[in-house]
């Protein structure tokens, strides 16, 4: 077996034990997702939080201050006008 083989059988052998802890988490009545969160301790989730809120912050590019960049330009354009 070649080494991307084995990658792929390993991918395709973790995807099996996903799928199979889901259909066997149903089938008891226990809900997956959070079961998963249980594995992860209060300062992973804290920091995962603060990666949000970042994230968040930069993607936001709407208008938020009082600067306005039509000033800057005003004055020249103007005395492009005359």
């Amino acid at each position: 077996m070649t080494a991307r083989e084995i990658a792929q059988t390993e991918k395709r052998r973790k995807l099996a034990e996903i799928l199979r802890e889901k259909v066997d988490a149903q089938e008891n009545g226990v809900d997956v997702e959070r079961k998963k969160n249980w594995e992860y301790s209060i300062e992973e989730d804290q920091e995962w939080q603060k990666r949000l809120s970042k994230k968040g912050r930069r993607a936001d590019f709407e208008f938020h201050g009082m600067y306005n960049p039509w000033q800057k330009w005003s004055p020249l354009l103007r005395s492009l006008r005359r």
